[in-house]
């Protein structure tokens, strides 16, 4: 039989996706900002507590870090940027660390470790890309439930047949019709 890890769930044309062109973008604008900021925060750890009036001798090295991995959640949004279908889990973990981010830093606020005026570099680094991360999630979990990101509707039964391959190779039609399909 063949299991649906071996189907491809929308069509793949060379390395893209049949998706909506704002997911591209988004994650390419997600992935360039947080190669910025990785730069921004390695080479000039000191400027974030400066401007939130905070001593950086404390959390010098912890920002840097930050910095960095950062940076390598970053290039995962580029690499997504090509198929979001595909390389959901990198979306997955932006969200994640995205949606921590806020909650770490109330929590530290709420323990008087940072002052609340230090929160801008949260909305600008995390809150703003939940909904657009969320969006392309949702999509991810519509394609895998049978519906192809850039259509309003579902597949029909004879479209999905027609359209969805197993390895990148024939269609479920063109398999189905040599042995039984368990999807």
């Amino acid at each position: 039989g063949i299991s649906v890890y071996e189907m491809e769930v929308v069509r793949c044309k060379g390395q893209g996706c049949d998706t909506q062109r704002w997911m591209r973008w988004i994650l390419i604008a997600a992935g360039a900002y947080s190669l910025g900021f990785a730069v921004w925060s390695i080479f000039w750890p000191d400027l974030w507590f400066q401007l939130s009036s905070m001593d950086s001798a404390k959390y010098r090295e912890m920002w840097m870090t930050v910095g960095m991995l950062t940076g390598v959640l970053g290039i995962g949004l580029l690499i997504s940027s090509i198929n979001p279908i595909r390389y959901w889990p990198n979306v997955l973990l932006a969200f994640i660390a995205k949606l921590c981010a806020p909650i770490g830093f109330l929590w530290a606020v709420s323990r008087g470790v940072f002052p609340m005026q230090a929160g801008w570099i949260i909305l600008l680094n995390d809150v703003i890309w939940l909904f657009p991360l969320g969006l392309i999630l949702w999509a991810v979990v519509q394609a895998y439930a049978g519906r192809n990101p850039s259509r309003d509707k579902p597949f029909t039964l004879d479209e999905a047949l027609g359209t969805y391959t197993v390895n990148g190779q024939k269609t479920l039609g063109e398999v189905s019709l040599n042995q039984p399909v368990a999807l």
